[in-house]
């Protein structure tokens, strides 16, 4: 005659399954509790136009969306496919250059502090000459006829203008021919 005691068995594996669901239930919970902690800043939503004439400067213009503060806010020229393979050459505006309309008020001083602070629906920025020519340009290059903007080749071809935040992201972008 064999004994067996199976009775205890049961019960075992009952409260092991519900430790095991209960661990997976907390984990889920916790996950999506700790994600309502983080906060994503929402990128600006705008756009944007812009002119550039060799003998008058670049012009950005706000057409609607978020006001962006100037501080924060880059801006760069890269050349467009007109340049052919000379597409990858990208420049950063210097901001102390950035003016508002009456080219007294740049975005920000020579100090450092922020003179124009916000760049909102209906303004323009402008870059006046001589800061629009390659030699003004960041990083500064050896300017030449092809990496010159205001070079008598270039007219007619286009140029890419892109805002991003200090991060680098970029969240407005446009195209503009080069006029004489």
């Amino acid at each position: 005659m064999k004994i067996s005691n199976t009775e205890a068995v049961s019960p075992v594996v009952g409260v092991m399954l519900m430790l095991v669901v209960t661990i997976i239930i907390a984990a889920v919970v916790s996950a999506f509790a700790g994600g309502m902690h983080t906060s994503t800043e929402k990128a600006p939503q705008l756009t944007i136009s812009c002119k550039y004439s060799q003998s008058e400067g670049l012009s950005i213009s706000h057409n609607g969306g978020d006001a962006v503060g100037t501080r924060t806010a880059e801006i760069y020229l890269r050349n467009g496919k007109s340049f052919g393979s000379g597409g990858y050459q990208q420049f950063k505006l210097n901001k102390s250059q950035i003016s508002e309309v009456t080219g007294k008020t740049y975005w920000v001083t020579s100090s450092g502090m922020s003179g124009v602070k916000t760049l909102a629906g209906g303004d323009t920025a402008y870059l006046y000459p001589p800061y629009h020519e390659c030699q003004w340009l960041q990083p500064l290059i050896k300017c030449s006829a092809y990496s010159s903007y205001n070079s008598t080749q270039n007219i007619g071809k286009d140029i890419v203008v892109e805002m991003s935040d200090e991060n680098g992201h970029v969240f407005a972008k446009t195209q503009c021919p080069i006029t004489k």
